[in-house]
């Protein structure tokens, strides 16, 4: 760890980090990436990342995605805010969701996702399963219905 991050580290300790992720539709399957850092390293996650000083969530969502998985979205909506609060980690988050529609672009993911692919329901239900998909993330993906619960 270099110096700065340490010190950029211990700064965000006291913060609230403000986040925006979105759900990306494509032919009925949904945009995952497997997670390239920690928290949850090799997890599939939602791509999404943090919200600049006076960017809107939809600029949030547009930005984050080209840079995330170089694809281009259209019919951006606001689906639901979560909270994430966690004192032994020192972390306190509000991640804005966003629903689209894969517009453009082919997959090519950042140094922050080690891959990404467009999953279908039954493929997301396996893969939660099989414990692969990000424990914050599974919760997301069930209130948006991606994931059912089974009794």
């Amino acid at each position: 760890m270099t110096l700065l991050k340490f010190f950029d580290n211990i700064v965000m300790m006291d913060k609230i980090r403000v986040g925006c992720a979105t759900l990306v539709e494509r032919d009925g399957k949904l945009l995952l990436g497997s997670r390239g850092k920690d928290p949850d390293y090799g997890m599939l996650v939602i791509p999404g990342g943090g919200v600049d000083f006076f960017e809107s969530f939809y600029d949030t969502a547009r930005r984050e995605i080209r840079e995330e998985t170089g694809v281009e979205i259209k019919n951006i909506r606001q689906f639901r805010t979560f909270e994430i609060i966690n004192p032994v980690n020192k972390q306190h988050r509000v991640i804005v969701y966003m629903n689209a529609e894969y517009e453009s672009g082919e997959l090519n993911p950042s140094d922050d996702l080690l891959d990404a692919n467009f999953y279908s329901m039954s493929e997301i239900a396996e893969l939660e399963r099989d414990g692969k998909i990000s424990p914050h993330n599974v919760v997301v993906l069930k209130a948006a219905g991606w994931i059912r619960e089974t009794v």
